[in-house]
């Protein structure tokens, strides 16, 4: 799937660009502003970040800012999953795949699953913005709906009326979703969870999957889970 610059350089997605320490290009009119306010406003930020505690500010700003998790957490193995919204085999695994592995290792207490963000573009990145700004309770319920539903928002005229739609239709009211989709330190947040998916697990593509230390990529099917999870369970 193809992504405009318009998309890419989003509001949300200027939070690459700043966490790949280019100049910080704010909003609104701010990318036609002098190097004094640039430098100000570069300052302004870096010294919010520090004044501040992340979950203190997360609580604040109306977000959830943890791990995304399913599952018991002392499951004997851990899978952690890096996905794109705008994916189509990230959307194809949450629906085809997941349901089986769920019921066949997550819900029985062999593994615990964690979802983390690896957006490939400034739309997805909104994607995630959005499920976390439903909160805590309901970042699963919507990351399920926004995985279902991908196939029209993500490729609709208006991405961002789209997702509008989806937020109301989950109870969120416009203005909420409208400072959502402003929310910067959500925005880095996210992007934090890609740059540190590839330094840590060396994450190209999506979905891709770590286990015990070790990175699968691609579309891997329940079998394939069968084979990698057997030794760490002691059943193969």
């Amino acid at each position: 799937m193809i992504h405009n610059n318009k998309q890419f350089l989003g509001v949300a997605g200027l939070a690459i660009v700043a966490l790949l320490g280019l100049a910080w290009w704010g909003f609104g009119d701010s990318a036609n502003a002098g190097a004094e306010t640039a430098d100000a406003d570069s300052n302004a930020v870096a010294e919010m970040a520090q004044a501040a505690d992340a979950d203190q500010a997360a609580d604040a700003a109306g977000y959830f800012a943890g791990d995304i998790v399913d599952g018991a957490a002392d499951a004997p193995v851990t899978i952690i999953e890096y996905a794109s919204m705008t994916c189509p085999h990230c959307a194809s695994f949450h629906l085809s795949i997941y349901p089986e592995l769920r019921a066949k290792y997550v819900e029985t207490g062999k593994v615990r699953f964690i979802f983390r963000e690896f957006p490939l573009d400034g739309l997805a990145l909104r994607g995630s913005m959005l499920a976390r700004c439903a909160g805590e309770e309901r970042v699963r319920g919507y990351l399920d709906v926004l995985f279902m539903q991908q196939g029209k928002w993500a490729t609709a005229t208006d991405p961002i009326a789209a997702l509008s739609r989806i937020a109301r239709l989950g109870g969120m009211s416009e203005a909420a979703f409208q400072a959502c989709m402003a929310n910067e330190p959500l925005a880095e947040m996210i992007v934090a969870s890609r740059m540190k998916g590839a330094d840590e697990f060396d994450i190209t593509s999506t979905p891709s999957f770590v286990i015990a230390g070790k990175t699968y990529s691609g579309g891997l099917e329940v079998a394939d889970f069968d084979r990698i999870l057997a030794p760490y369970l002691g059943e193969g």
